[in-house]
């Protein structure tokens, strides 16, 4: 079982900046004390900075390390939360819409529901803003994903009232400030 005990001996942490750092670690992380030796005089001190990305094109700071002899990895957002507050958290939110931001004071433990209200505009957005269409009548469809189903809001006539009444379903459900930006 993973301990913030564990994740402390492994990496220290910088609140203000967000970077992790490796520590040495010691024997009982090993199997052996020449893999110990290894490990550390590759890694101790340097900078976590692994970046992975999703299919969505976000980049986030992976951590993997070696543990009982498996390769595992950890989104590194979720391994500070942890650290900092002593439990897994649900889903992390990054605040500024900056998945390699890893100050604490820009992650919030949110439900996924309300993760996915701050997503960004998906690549595949052919209108210019999140939520709206044009559909083949030459009118504007709006939309919102709520609770896993999407929500037809209506159709438009104009680009304008159709972003309009997204709009209005997004601050009716709470959607954050930064919900469909580039």
């Amino acid at each position: 079982m993973l301990t913030t005990e564990f994740f402390n001996q492994c990496i220290s942490y910088n609140e203000q900046t967000g970077d992790c750092y490796w520590k040495k670690r010691p024997i009982s992380h090993f199997k052996t004390e020449k893999a110990m030796n290894i490990s550390n005089s590759i890694s101790s001190g340097k900078l976590i900075d692994s970046i992975q990305e999703n299919k969505n094109g976000k980049k986030y700071k992976i951590l993997t390390m070696r543990i009982d002899g498996s390769k595992k990895q950890f989104l590194l957002h979720r391994v500070i939360w942890f650290l900092f507050y002593g439990y897994w958290p649900e889903c992390i939110d990054h605040i500024n819409g900056d998945g390699l931001d890893n100050r604490i004071c820009n992650l919030r433990n949110v439900s996924i529901t309300e993760n996915n209200r701050n997503l960004k505009m998906m690549k595949t957005n052919t209108s210019g803003f999140t939520g709206v269409s044009l559909n083949k009548y030459g009118s504007y469809t709006s939309y919102i994903w709520e609770c896993g189903s999407q929500v037809n809001i209506g159709t438009y006539d104009s680009f304008a009232e159709a972003v309009a009444a997204r709009v209005g379903a997004e601050r009716a459900l709470g959607y954050r400030f930064n919900h469909g930006k580039k």
